[in-house]
């Protein structure tokens, strides 16, 4: 039963938790960069990955490229860290979407 001035909403703590389980089930990726280049959460591949270009996507390595392009700037993303784009560049830098897309059933294995 309710009583006067209550409503049946959960309260705030339980709330959080379930839109937490919630999250879980349907973000496929999150990166705050608060930890480094990679994913906070995903669901298979978190890593952060370079290529030499967009049309080189198969030469791939795992990180922030070695050339400088892209760092981890303490402070300045909206809640904590951010990357930071130093220059132009035929640079890549992304997350590889496959293994999380095909996890969530939303794309289907190329082999």
């Amino acid at each position: 039963m309710i009583g006067p001035g209550l409503t049946g909403s959960i309260p705030a703590a339980e709330s959080g938790r379930a839109n937490a389980g919630c999250l879980r089930e349907t973000l496929l990726l999150h990166a705050l960069f608060n930890q480094g280049p990679d994913a906070d959460f995903g669901k298979e591949n978190r890593r952060l990955s370079t290529a030499p270009s967009i049309q080189d996507r198969q030469t791939t390595t795992p990180n922030l490229p070695g050339s400088g392009l892209v760092s981890v700037v303490s402070g300045k993303g909206k809640l904590g860290d951010a990357l930071r784009f130093h220059r132009t560049s035929p640079e890549i830098v992304f997350f590889q979407a496959d293994d999380n897309l095909q996890s969530a059933g939303l794309l289907q294995s190329s082999e």
